[in-house]
């Protein structure tokens, strides 16, 4: 039951990377190079901040694909509990001739903490007195409503990463988005 939730959510993360991986920035005749890496890492971001449909979908997608309506667990409450909190700021962005640099700020619940609370909150459940009366059924919802419970009560963390870029036939292409963030304890990218 609780790595339906862990599998959802790292579905979740996987499905955000590849959307981010496959970005592109186009050809840089109307603003500077370094607007257009800022902007385009902005319009890819946004949709995680703002809670677009497009995160939404890749959410509630891999909430239901990991079974979690058997935990009694909304895909849409799901999906607004794992961006709740989302934001990110554009600290800088270097260009140097052929390659670029964009240092990020993400602001976004702790992947980390959250697995350490809903672990904690699962153990306490089980090795309560009334579970020995539960239903299997019961313990099922009782699992979801805990980990509902935990996204309130999960840490806000900012972490800083570097996000490299290369410039192909005037079009500057990500390098490492998908690792960089990967690599953070950031709940909507963590692996």
């Amino acid at each position: 039951m609780t790595s339906r939730i862990k599998k959802a959510l790292a579905a979740a993360a996987g499905a955000s990377l590849l959307a981010l991986s496959l970005f592109a920035l186009g050809g840089c005749a109307v603003t500077s190079s370094e607007d257009a890496i800022r902007d385009a890492v902005s319009q890819e971001l946004d949709i995680y901040k703002n809670m677009d449909q497009r995160a939404m979908d890749m959410i509630i997608e891999s909430a239901e694909n990991e079974g979690l309506t058997e935990l009694g667990i909304d895909g849409t409450e799901f999906a607004t509990a794992v961006l709740d909190g989302f934001d990110y700021r554009i600290n800088d962005v270097v260009v140097d001739n052929k390659t670029a640099t964009a240092n990020v700020t993400i602001i976004s619940k702790s992947m980390p903490d959250f697995e350490t609370k809903f672990s904690n909150a699962v153990n306490d459940l089980t090795t309560s007195s009334s579970a020995a009366t539960l239903t299997n059924d019961n313990i099922e919802q009782a699992v979801g409503t805990l980990a509902m419970e935990t996204f309130d009560d999960t840490d806000i963390i900012e972490e800083d990463v570097d996000l490299q870029f290369q410039l192909e036939d005037n079009t500057w292409v990500s390098t490492n988005v998908a690792e960089a963030l990967g690599g953070l304890d950031s709940m909507v990218f963590a692996n």
